[in-house]
């Protein structure tokens, strides 16, 4: 079950597509990742990428972020993102961007810098390096804005990132999130 932990659409449960393409973060580190955001959040511009079930993007807005951008590849998953915010009455602030990472697609007008993107690929692709190197190179992440990264403890980050600095990690067994910070 995935549901929203806190804010406006407190307790709504969010639609999971079937099979195990989708692996959608745990809530004891959608909380712990929120807990370290804290107010960065409110009224913040949000970029989810490999948006799966939009859960984290989907958070952020139930928390008070402006607007949010979720891309995501799959025309199914995409539809589903669609389906969780309207179930979580958050679609007026929300764009659903059918695209691979990076986007191939200009972004919509009102969303050229982020203040928070979130990062959870699928494990054991090698998607976290290039992903992180081309939200360094792209200028997309607003200066002061935040990287957060869901990402196996297998999969390397790059050691040095042109405008983006490591700031945070945290270890949940199977699962390391690292917070990037842009400046």
């Amino acid at each position: 079950m995935v549901r929203v932990i806190a804010g406006s659409a407190r307790g709504v449960r969010l639609k999971v597509p079937k099979g195990d393409e989708t692996r959608p973060t745990a809530d004891r580190v959608k909380e712990s990742l929120f807990n370290v955001l804290g107010a960065r959040v409110v009224d913040a511009v949000v970029l989810d990428l490999f948006a799966g079930t939009g859960a984290l993007g989907i958070e952020a807005l139930s928390r008070g972020a402006a607007r949010a951008l979720f891309v995501e590849k799959d025309p199914k998953v995409a539809r589903l993102v669609k389906e969780n915010l309207e179930r979580c009455r958050l679609s007026e602030a929300a764009r659903v961007l059918v695209s691979r990472v990076p986007p191939r697609l200009p972004l919509p007008g009102a969303f050229d810098r982020f203040d928070l993107v979130f990062l959870d690929p699928p494990y054991g692709q090698g998607l976290v390096r290039p992903t992180l190197e081309w939200l360094s190179q792209s200028g997309l992440v607003a200066a002061g804005g935040w990287v957060a990264v869901e990402r196996s403890p297998k999969e390397e980050i790059p050691p040095a990132l042109e405008k983006l600095s490591l700031i945070r990690e945290k270890v949940y067994h199977d699962t390391v999130v690292s917070f990037f910070q842009s400046g």
